[in-house]
């Protein structure tokens, strides 16, 4: 019988590279289709105003991490349910790589504390149905760097 991989080690490579690929199989679906999934996405109509967002960090006395978020065109509830009107309304997720942070229904959301060293999140503005806006483009997200 021959085995498939020669190692433990080449085994885990190839699943995380399958998990990886998974992550962004949404990212290549809107960019073949242009159209995002109507049951995963809430599009932002062509010449409707874009939400824009941007996210700074702060640590405070007792170490923990403040994500503070600025948007434009988006309004901050803490109601979920099925999204309606033509207004950017909802809430945000923060994301470390593939892990889930926090869900933050208003400008400011402690993370806690950090390990040492680089942490990248991604903020993305998401639905009060909890689906992610985006426009033709791809999803309405921010970048933030933190040096722990």
């Amino acid at each position: 019988m021959t085995r498939l991989f020669r190692s433990r080690r080449a085994c885990l490579a190839l699943a995380s590279s399958l998990l990886a690929a998974g992550a962004f199989g949404v990212t290549s679906l809107l960019a073949e289709t242009r159209e995002p999934p109507p049951s995963l996405f809430v599009r932002i109509a062509d010449g409707a105003p874009v939400p824009k967002l941007v996210a700074h960090a702060a640590r405070n006395a007792e170490g923990e991490w403040t994500v503070s978020m600025e948007a434009e065109n988006f309004r901050f509830t803490e109601i979920c349910n099925a999204a309606t009107g033509s207004e950017a309304v909802g809430h945000v997720h923060i994301y470390e790589g593939n892990r889930k942070l926090a869900s933050a229904f208003a400008p400011e959301k402690s993370i806690g504390r950090l390990s040492p060293g680089r942490h990248l999140l991604t903020i993305t503005l998401q639905a009060t149905d909890h689906r992610a806006f985006a426009t033709r483009d791809g999803m309405i997200t921010a970048q933030l760097a933190i040096e722990a």
